[in-house]
């Protein structure tokens, strides 16, 4: 009877040891998730020229460095034509990173917490860069949820550069070059914070 027991206990021990294997396992982490849309609003036509993207894992990213946190949104070439990127930094975000930071914009870049670059690339190569520090921009970038666990950001930004010059011209003589009002909205869910 002593041998049965004991040929039972070595049955049972890989069965015991596979379940501690499956305990642990890391859960897989969500997916990154991000879209972008851009309107441009030219101001002497009755014409809008509208972009929409969605983002793959590798076109938007959330990283602290340098005493910085950055969040960009940049849709891969050749289909992608827009691109944002705010930097906040890290003395101006709460502990848990959840916030609302307004860009900075002309006439008083110190007021706003988000420097914010849009650019605008063109099929040649060159392209538009407008710098919150350089135009007017009104707006902001919210962090609606931080995951600490994870450390998984989710939120939303909108900006407008009202009045800006034509960023799919280039026109050296600016006396002439089209307007327009830009407008950038989009989401962000589940970005992986990474700290360099």
């Amino acid at each position: 009877m002593k041998k049965l027991f004991h040929y039972a206990c070595l049955l049972a021990l890989p069965l015991l040891l596979g379940a501690c294997d499956e305990e642990e396992k890391e859960t897989p982490l969500p997916e990154p998730e991000a879209s972008l849309n851009r309107t441009f609003d030219f101001k002497n036509a009755d014409e809008d020229e509208k972009a929409t993207y969605t983002l793959g894992a590798f076109e938007s990213h959330l990283v602290l460095e340098n005493g910085k946190l950055e969040l960009a949104f940049s849709p891969a070439a050749p289909t992608g034509k827009d691109a944002l990127v705010f930097k906040i930094k890290s003395t101006d975000i709460p502990s848990g990173y959840v916030g609302k930071y307004s860009v900075k914009s002309l006439p008083e870049t110190e007021a706003g917490k988000a420097e914010t670059t849009y650019y605008h690339y063109l099929g040649t190569g060159g392209g538009s860069a407008l710098m919150s520090g350089g135009n007017t921009m009104a707006g902001e970038v919210e962090i609606t949820a931080f995951d600490t666990q994870n450390q998984l950001a989710s939120g939303k930004f909108e900006i407008t550069m009202p009045d800006a010059y034509d960023p799919t011209r280039y026109n050296p003589n600016l006396d002439d070059a089209r307007k327009c009002d830009i407008t950038v909205t989009g989401f962000f869910k589940n970005l992986r914070l990474v700290r360099l």
